[in-house]
Parts: C-alpha cells; structure tokens; sequence
C-alpha cells in the first residue's frame, strides 16, 4: 500500500535527551511504561512557551487540465489559522529522613518513591491527552475526546465531503456507561504532541531538594526531602481528517459490540489514503474483552517477537485484521455522543 513511510519524528525521549539531562531522560523513560497513546505520539516544538499558532487545512488545493492558450489560477487550498494551548502537569513527592535512613540502599529507596510520583503523573497526562478540556479546566490542555462531539454521517465521508473530526457510533445509547474506539494516524499534519519553545529543558523539570524540618499530619517534627517533577504539553491536530473516534460502544449491549466490526472498516475509510498505513488503534480493556467474547475467531493477542518465538502481548490483540491497542487511560464511564 503506498502511504506514508516511516515518520521520521521526535518521541519525548528525544526531546529529553536534547535537553543533555540524564535525570530527565530516566524520568521520560518511566512515562513511556504504564502509558499506551502518550508515549506512542510524536512531538514537535510549538510556536511558544504556552501556545501553538499554525494552519488547519479544511480543503485541499485542486489541478485544472489546461488548453495552450489559457492559464490555470492559483490554488492553494483553504486554511484556517488554528491556536492551541499547551499545559503544565505538576507533581511531588516527599521521603521521610527516618526511612531513607534505615534503608541499605538509601538512593534506590529515593528513587523508588519518585518513580511512582513519575508514573502517576504520565497516567494523568495521558489522560489528559484523551480527555482534557480548558471549557471545564482551564489548565488542561484540549485533548482528542472533546474535538469529537457530533456522530459523522458516514455517507458524506464516502461521498468525499467535507466534515470535522469523524466520529461514528456504534449505537450504544447508556449515559455516562460508553467506551471508543481512537484511531490515529502519524506524519505530515496528522495528531501531533507539542513541547514548548522558550522554555528551559523543554518543559521537562525533574528536582531533588535535601532534607529540611517539617511538621507531620500531627504536628510533630520530621525532615522530610522533596522531589518536583513538571511536564508542559499540548496537542495540534492539522488536518482533521487524520483522526477518527468510533463512539458509543455499549460493552453490556450485543448489538453495539456486533457494530464495531462494519465501524472500524468506516473509520479507516474515513482517513486519507496517504495516512492509512501509519495508523494506530487504542482502546478499552473492557472492549478489548467483549470482542473476545464476541468474536472469538476473529480476536488473537498479538505477538512483538521478529524472531518468531512467541511472546506475550502487551495486552494487544489482532482482530479482524486490525491491531488494537489497550490504554489504560481510555474510560468505560464516557458520555453518549450524539
């Protein structure tokens, strides 16, 4: 299939390693192991510290067949400037000096107990990367979900026209009790992460402050050392066509899960040719289970060994041809989209 190559793209190891800071670099790490989307984006740098200013492109130019004696006009298409807002995600976690103390390994200890405050903070930001909305917080950054609130009707999308963020339902109707399906493609002006410009490391932030007097939950002295840890992000998404959420997934409802098979073959239908062979699906544990159930020979876990061994999935599974991923950060508890 042609389509685009292998992008050659920034991960936030890349950009953590720009920034000539091991500490960094062993933090990102540690967001890349409990995160499915977030560690899977590319990034790029935005236009400023809290913002990204560039162009969405809502058609594409044309070509006109042209006699000898005539000129074709210019096209160059139709864009729409776009602003998107980058967040900061916060986090810190405190030792006690009496257990670093006691401890045979006194700097593991210490690392053990930021590498849970890293971990918490990378499930948050991929959260927020699926969920976040400023219109209800204004800290957080505008992620996937909330671009997608109205059910595409898929007869404008194969008849070529124009829509906004494709979104296909598999006809569960429980509030507050639906799942999705995310489908993302990568390159070019598909979803992409963005870090900060002008900001020192890149928006990364991992420090150790020493021991200093403090009062417990009593009142009582201790000496406590603390560790901050800080992450700024944002998402641009220039052409819209390049992601595509299938909405309304009822796990308690057959007949929704049996919809999923006809909405998956919709939604890569929905995504321009040149973006189809870098597409990447994410979904729910529980979705992932119901189509076991229902589709039992159509769903096998996947397997990441070239060496053709066998090994273990991730909690991936092949189904239908299609590889889903499960992310932990994806709810059950999502409103209907209409």
């Amino acid at each position: 299939m042609a389509g685009v190559p292998s992008p050659n793209y920034l991960t936030l190891s890349d950009i953590a390693k720009q920034c000539h800071n091991q500490e960094l670099v062993a933090m990102v790490d540690e967001f890349d192991k409990p995160t499915t989307l977030f560690s899977a984006m590319p990034w790029k740098q935005a236009t400023d510290a809290l913002r990204d200013v560039s162009g969405k492109v809502t058609a594409y130019p044309s070509a006109q067949y042209v006699g000898l004696d005539l000129g074709v006009k210019a096209d160059k298409g139709n864009w729409t400037q776009s602003e998107e807002g980058l967040a900061m995600l916060e986090s810190w976690a405190e030792i006690n000096e009496k257990t670093y103390n006691v401890s045979p390994h006194k700097e593991a200890t210490r690392w053990e107990n930021d590498r849970m405050h890293i971990r918490a903070m990378a499930m948050a930001a991929e959260e927020g990367l699926l969920y976040g909305n400023p219109k209800t917080n204004p800290a957080q950054p505008k992620g996937f979900m909330p671009r997608f609130t109205k059910v595409t009707d898929f007869n404008r999308v194969a008849s070529g026209q124009k829509y906004d963020y494709c979104t296909l339902s598999a006809g569960g109707s429980t509030a507050n009790g639906e799942s999705s399906i995310l489908i993302i493609a990568k390159g070019g002006m598909a979803p992409t992460l963005l870090y900060p410009r002008y900001q020192e490391n890149n928006g990364l932030m991992y420090r150790h402050f020493d021991f200093e007097n403090a009062l417990d939950v009593n009142g009582g002295n201790v000496r406590i050392a603390k560790s901050q840890f800080q992450i700024t992000f944002g998402l641009s998404i220039r052409d819209t066509r390049t992601a595509v959420r299938v909405a309304n997934i009822d796990t308690s409802n057959a007949t929704s899960i049996g919809n999923i098979r006809d909405a998956l073959f919709e939604a890569v239908a929905a995504i321009p040719r040149e973006y189809k062979s870098s597409i990447e699906m994410y979904t729910t544990k529980k979705v992932i289970l119901e189509l076991r159930k229902n589709y039992a020979n159509l769903v096998n876990p996947v397997t990441y060994d070239p060496a053709g061994k066998g090994k273990n999935s991730y909690g991936d599974i092949l189904f239908d041809g299609f590889i889903l991923h499960e992310c932990e950060s994806m709810l059950d508890t999502e409103a209907v989209v209409s």
